[in-house]
Formats: C-alpha cells, structure tokens, sequence
C-alpha cells in the first residue's frame, strides 16, 4: 500500500475518519467549530461596535484580518492595528483576532497531526492484510465466475458437455443469437472422426456464425461451463485458433491479405494435432487464382501435417475437383437455405443473386451475369 505525500491534503477535513474513531480527535474538532464560530460571533460584534457594517474578517493563506473599505470614514481606535492599505481597501488586526487565529492553527496542526497518525496506521495495517485481501479477492472472482456460468446455465437449460476423442455437437446455438432473435436456428455438426470439414454455403447464410459458435462451445465447456446445446462431445483442446474477421493494419502498412496470412503463419508454427482450428475464407483478399491456391495448398498442409481438428469455409467453388481428391479425410458439409447442415459441396456460391437482394441497379447484375459466363 503506498500513498503519495499530499494524499491526506486532497481529502475534506474528518471526511475520512468518522467520529468515534479517535477521541482526542473528536474534543478537537469541537474545539475547531467552536473557534471558528467565535471568529463569526466576533465579526459581528465589530460591525456593532465601530458602525460598519460592511466589515468582515477574511482569511488568507492561515492569517486572519479585518477587511474595511477605504471609503469608510468611522474612527478605529487604537485596538485596530493596520496590516496592509490597499487601493480601495484596508487590511486590520486586532490582539483578539491575533488570539484567536493562533488558537485555530493551532488546533488544526494538532489535528491533521493526529489524521496523519491514523492515516499511516491504516497504510501499515492495510499492508500487513495485502495477503489476506488478495486471497479473499479472489475466491470472491471464482465464487463470481461459478455464479454466472451456473445462472446461465439455469436460464438458458445449457447441457454438460462430455470429453472424449470424437467431436459432436446437436442442437447447439450461439448464445447471442438466442438473446437478440426470437427464431434463430440450431446446428447440428459431426466430424465423423475426421479432423478436416470443408464448409461452403451463400453469402449471410451462417457460415462465420457457425465458426464463431464452435469456438465459442469449446470456450465454455473448458473452462467448465455448461453448453447451449443438447448434446456436446468433444476433445480436451491445448489450443484453439480463429481467423474469422480479419482487417488491415494501417499502423503496420498491412494489408487484409497480408494480416490473414500472418495469422495462418502463427497458426502453422504452433498449432498441433489437439487443436482446434476455425478458418473463415482464406485467400478470398486477393484475386481469386492465388487466393484459391493458396486456400487448398493451406488446407492440405493442416490435413497433412497438423492433423489439427480443423473447420474451413470458402467460396473457392473451383477447388471442388481438388478438395475431392483429399475426400477420405475430409468431411464436406454446405448450408442450405433453411440454414441447416447437410452433406455435400455448394454448386453454385449465389453472389450475384446476394448483390440482386441488396438493391444493386439491375444494369449491373445483367452486366455481371453476362460476364460471368464469359469466364
């Protein structure tokens, strides 16, 4: 515990330590008020006493004084001894005052004196207790964390998940979209005891939301957590690795495909066969050739090499021949419409048909639709 050395100035007098704490501190403080009543009570006699009734007691710094306007015109007698003559005004004291101003100072050394001491023992106790507070924190953070996983748990009739060697998952949902939208779909998702799924599916079908739902299933249920699902069988995972939402790095003069392919080099480096790995369209931020080579040349490394349970989407429709010839240890699933799961590899990626819906002017989608066959 440590305090900088005007730490006890920045706070508003007995603000910080109640009444009944110290005793001397309190007659003290008593003493101050009745002081500092007096100097009122004073002022107002004063004004009776020399017929200004503009005069008033002042305090600067820790001196008090008498404050007349230089217009006034009322004798002062001998009583009235002058500090400082101003322009518009004149600055007096008096043995009563003086009297009085060294009673408060002093009343108010002794006591900040005793704050300080309070203050200090409270560092020090403070500091004999780091240990126990530390402590005390943190079973405070898990009993925290167990409370919240179980409310939701209870709330959302989240399931157990079981850990063994395959990887299932039935009638799983991520926990987002159940809050926002009332009809949200389930998944269903089963490697099969292979360690590789192709995804393919349209544009705003679900693909990244499925990613993002895997991972965040996997998340939960290693840390202890139940699951929305109805089922979860899954293997224990050292670790999991996501590129789902990649952007350029301005600072680092990174371009989006230039930052996907760091990641996928941090992912090569350090993945191992008991990770999890969710690739969301590799390749797709440069042209459609490389990106498709580079996506299936990546995949088959992971497939080869890795072993790594592996979940990747794309809309390389061209590597369908390619991704074939890896079948025996590659699950092919798509999306259809109805946003579920079934067997297979999409035909056709529907991203001209996505443009039509978003309102594109009709000039272009003709346009894009010619050209299209032309490629």
């Amino acid at each position: 515990v440590s305090a900088k050395k005007d730490d006890i100035d920045k706070i508003k007098d007995g603000d910080f330590i109640k009444n009944g704490v110290d005793s001397n501190l309190d007659i003290l403080k008593n003493e101050l008020t009745n002081l500092l009543n007096e100097i009122k009570e004073y002022e107002k006699a004063l004004q009776i006493y020399t017929n200004i009734q503009s005069l008033k007691i002042n305090k600067k710094s820790n001196s008090y004084f008498i404050e007349i306007s230089n217009s006034i015109t009322n004798p002062l007698n001998n009583d009235f001894r002058l500090i400082q003559k101003l322009k518009s005004t004149s600055k007096y004291t008096t043995e009563k005052l003086i009297n009085l101003e060294e009673k408060i100072n002093s009343t108010i050394s002794k006591i900040e004196e005793i704050k300080k001491t309070i203050f200090e023992n409270l560092k020090k106790y403070s500091t004999s207790m780091v240990d126990i507070i530390r402590n005390y924190s943190k079973k405070l953070a898990e009993i925290d964390v167990y409370y919240s996983l179980s409310k939701i748990a209870i709330e959302y009739n989240l399931a157990c998940p079981v850990f063994d060697n395959d990887f299932q998952i039935k009638n799983s949902y991520h926990l987002s979209a159940k809050k926002l939208w009332n009809n949200f779909e389930t998944i269903d998702l089963n490697f099969d005891n292979k360690n590789f799924i192709l995804l393919t599916g349209k544009n705003g079908i679900g693909k990244s939301t499925l990613l993002k739902t895997v991972g965040m299933l996997v998340i939960l249920a290693q840390i202890g957590s139940f699951t929305p699902s109805s089922y979860l069988q899954l293997p224990l995972f050292d670790k999991l690795f996501g590129i789902l939402t990649v952007g350029d790095e301005i600072i680092n003069k990174k371009s989006t495909h230039q930052k996907q392919m760091n990641e996928i080099s941090k992912i090569i480096n350090q993945a191992t066969k008991n990770s999890l790995i969710l690739l969301d369209e590799i390749g797709k931020n440069t042209s459609s050739k490389e990106g498709s080579a580079l996506n299936f040349a990546i995949s088959k490394y992971i497939i080869e090499n890795l072993n790594s349970k592996t979940i990747s989407t794309t809309h390389f429709l061209n590597l369908k021949n390619l991704y074939k010839n890896l079948e025996d240890k590659i699950k092919f699933l798509k999306l259809n419409e109805k946003r579920t799961i079934e067997e297979g590899f999409l035909d056709y990626s529907f991203g001209i048909e996505i443009a039509n819906a978003e309102n594109l002017p009709q000039d272009i989608i003709k346009e894009a639709k010619s050209i299209l066959n032309l490629i």
